[in-house]
This record gives C-alpha cells, sequence and structure tokens, in this order.
C-alpha cells in the first residue's frame, strides 16, 4: 500500500470513528 493511501485511510477512520463515538454517545444507542 501506499503511504499517502495509508495516511489517507488512517485519517478517514478517524473521522468516522469521531462521528460514530457522537452519534453512538447521544443516538440511538
Amino acid at each position: 500500500m501506499h503511504r499517502k493511501a495509508i495516511r489517507a485511510l488512517r485519517k478517514f477512520k478517524s473521522d468516522i470513528g469521531r462521528k460514530l463515538s457522537r452519534f453512538g454517545r447521544g443516538g440511538n444507542k
């Protein structure tokens, strides 16, 4: 894998994790 891809994936995952955490804390669950 390319370093750029890994970095982008990591940022993407972090972003999703933050959104998921926010939704999970005060959301459906």
